[in-house]
């Protein structure tokens, strides 16, 4: 008997807590949640999430001229890179703008492209601490460099132009001394 009334009082207790936690707790006169646009705006301000050159220009501005479109100098700038990785991955930012104005029937020219974004991408992917972090930031590169319809074209075309090419991945040491 005694067995019973504790089993169900045991019982009791955790109905009583499922049920409890169910209610929510919240408080009722919270804010409403922020629209997308609303989250998106917040983003950009706080400096998470980058405004980007959305002009129709393949190139977008560069006002220093260093061959990196100037948005995406800004992105770069603000991972706090060390200056080891920020110098080959700026190297990639300027071959991937490299790679979006390209004479793709130019095989000299696309092959000097393509040995330069392989060099800087082996070179960014020995002076980071984990490969996972190399490879997000040279993900993040090529999308913020290819995000229009007019950018992602040339992208697409400097690739196809590429087909059937066979690069050599240089080694660590080769890849930093070609920057």
């Amino acid at each position: 008997m005694k067995r019973l009334s504790q089993t169900t009082l045991l019982i009791s207790i955790l109905i009583s807590t499922f049920t409890l936690s169910g209610c929510g707790g919240g408080d009722s006169s919270s804010s409403p949640t922020k629209t997308p646009t609303q989250a998106v705006a917040d983003l950009r301000a706080s400096g998470a999430l980058p405004t980007l050159d959305r002009s129709t220009s393949v190139q977008g501005t560069d006002t220093n001229s260093n061959g990196i479109r100037d948005d995406v100098d800004t992105w770069i700038t603000t991972k706090n890179l060390s200056p080891s990785v920020a110098a080959p991955v700026k190297v990639f930012a300027a071959s991937m703008q490299s790679a979006l104005s390209v004479d793709t029937t130019n095989q000299q020219a696309l092959v000097a492209v393509n040995n330069k974004m392989m060099s800087s991408i082996a070179c960014t992917m020995s002076k980071t601490t984990a490969a996972e972090e190399a490879v997000q930031i040279i993900r993040d590169i090529r999308s913020i460099t290819a995000n229009t319809k007019e950018r992602s074209a040339a992208y697409m075309a400097y690739n196809e132009a590429l087909n059937g090419f066979v690069t050599k991945v240089p080694s660590n040491t080769e890849a930093c001394n070609a920057q």
